[in-house]
């Protein structure tokens, strides 16, 4: 699809306005996206970081039917690279942003060294937090 979004505009497109209609009618809903950030401004936004040669590995070991299909964890670095690349000039061009700066989000984490559920954990306790943070906020302006 990255090849085709390149030459072809109507795939951001599409994709773009699902996401801003999404966050003008929809609450408490997670959205698994590159650039939602800047699509859903009044969001919570948190970024899942890891190495990209542990992301590339782990896309290597769990690679999916209706995808192209790599030999090697080398080949799939370099798709992932590639890919990368593609988004970052398109995001560009479109938008002027760039999606892997990590000033963009709320909260980063890094997901190299540690687990699905620590991520869970640690997702979950930013949420609760922001909310305690948001009662406060809505009290201290209350009296």
């Amino acid at each position: 699809m990255g090849e085709i979004a390149k030459k072809e505009s109507w795939v951001d497109n599409e994709l773009d306005e699902y996401q801003k209609k999404l966050g003008e009618t929809e609450d408490n809903v997670v959205i698994d996206s590159r650039i939602g950030f800047y699509f859903i401004p009044h969001s919570v936004k948190i970024l899942l970081d890891v190495d990209l040669k542990e992301g590339s590995k782990r896309i290597f070991n769990d690679q999916r039917s209706d995808e192209e299909s790599r030999k090697t964890a080398e080949d799939m670095l370099k798709a992932v690279k590639k890919r990368m690349e593609l988004e970052k000039e398109r995001y560009k061009k479109y938008y002027n942003i760039d999606y892997q700066d990590s000033g963009n989000f709320d909260y980063v984490i890094d997901t190299t060294h540690i687990t699905a559920e620590q991520v869970s954990e640690k997702i979950v306790r930013f949420i609760k937090t922001r909310i305690a943070e948001g009662v406060k906020n809505v009290l201290k302006n209350n009296h």
